[in-house]
């Protein structure tokens, strides 16, 4: 976690939520140390979400898109389905690895494939892999095949990722839709 008076103006400005209902292996890429999937969508690239390689075997990961006062009301994985978001998305955006410093960026590894499942504006299955660039802390956009919304079960599988220099924790900065 970052240090100093860079953590103390901190909010949970989140308004996705990672949940895996489905896959119970997928607790502690949720919940690693103090680097939780909150940190993936918090606004801020001094924190990250990070977790371990064994953990890439979670197949049941999911996205959701809701309003950040129904998260604060009801706590983690607890929120209606009513209070998603309706709207479209046609762009998946990530800053990879721990974004903070240029030097931790290196010293952590990162992750190298992202796959996407979820339904397209037809109504179709849509499945999608996102290659993601290793050398760069900077954001990296990734058209959609077909827009979607995240009201709609949207599934994510880490696949592989580069090795740090200095810790096997794979980090990710941020993850958001536009």
């Amino acid at each position: 976690m970052p240090g100093g008076t860079e953590n103390l103006n901190i909010e949970w400005a989140s308004k996705y939520l990672f949940t895996a209902p489905e896959d119970p292996r997928c607790w502690n890429i949720r919940y690693y140390s103090d680097y939780s999937w909150r940190f993936a969508s918090d606004g801020s690239t001094q924190t990250s979400w990070c977790f371990k390689p064994a953990d890439l075997a979670c197949s049941g990961l999911a996205v959701r898109e809701i309003s950040p006062e129904a998260l604060e009301a009801s706590g983690d994985g607890l929120v209606s389905q009513n209070s998603a978001s309706d709207d479209w998305v046609t762009t998946l955006n990530v800053i990879n690895g721990f974004a903070k410093t240029a030097q931790l960026a290196t010293q952590n590894a990162m992750p190298k494939v992202i796959w996407l499942e979820y339904k397209g504006a037809g109504g179709r299955l849509i499945k999608q892999k996102v290659e993601l660039k290793g050398s760069s802390n900077h954001v990296q956009r990734f058209q959609l095949k077909e827009k979607t919304r995240l009201s709609e079960p949207f599934k994510i599988r880490f696949e592989g990722f580069y090795p740090g220099n200095r810790y096997d924790d794979i980090c990710l900065a941020e993850i958001w839709f536009d």
